[in-house]
């Protein structure tokens, strides 16, 4: 059972055809991936304080939780982010071109 949390409007989860669409999927991932970034930061320093000691299994023990907190629906900063950027965010993005070539600066 995927118990993942979709901040994605339902119109673009289920289609993905438009370069708008593959935009905002594009940025939903990129949210998604700092808020697991983030959480990762903040299991290692709870970690820390707490006295937890893993050795060298502790950078994998902190990026395991951090992904499985974000998947598991997170503290909400990736949705926080997604509306925010989905709304400011220009639709071509210098450097963000499928080709590989970057879009001249306005």
């Amino acid at each position: 059972m995927d118990n993942h949390i979709s901040i994605v409007p339902y119109s673009l989860a289920r289609v993905a055809g438009s370069n708008q669409d593959k935009q905002d999927l594009k940025l939903a991932e990129a949210c998604r991936e700092f808020e697991s970034l983030f959480l990762t930061i903040l299991w290692r320093n709870m970690a820390k304080n707490a006295g937890v000691d893993l050795g060298p299994w502790d950078v994998l023990m902190s990026q395991s939780m951090g992904q499985v907190w974000a998947q598991g629906g997170g503290i909400g900063l990736a949705k926080v982010l997604y509306d925010q950027l989905s709304k400011s965010s220009p639709s071509d993005l210098p450097g963000d071109d499928e080709d590989g070539q970057e879009s001249p600066m306005p």
